[in-house]
């Protein structure tokens, strides 16, 4: 069952994870130079939407089998 602290930060993990996929699809339409700074963007957004993923309890269950150990590392790699 999730809280309502966990479902707070879903939330947020799908705001991140949408600007983030928004972003690089607008840079890669554009293509310019200028576009740069949209990748950049749309890639430090979805890393932070997928390390709030990470910390959030609930993750672990969704992880199944041998995964399911490698949960903190994920937390870890992405710069917490």
């Amino acid at each position: 069952m999730i809280d309502r602290e966990q479902a707070g930060v879903i939330i947020l993990v799908t705001v991140f994870l949408f600007i983030g996929i928004a972003a690089c699809g607008i840079a890669a339409i554009r293509g310019r130079a200028a576009g740069r700074v949209l990748v950049w963007n749309g890639v430090f957004n979805a890393m932070y939407g997928v390390r709030l993923f990470a910390e959030v309890p609930s993750f672990y269950s969704l992880l199944v089998g041998s995964f399911s150990t490698y949960a903190p590392q994920v937390v870890w790699m992405l710069g917490h």
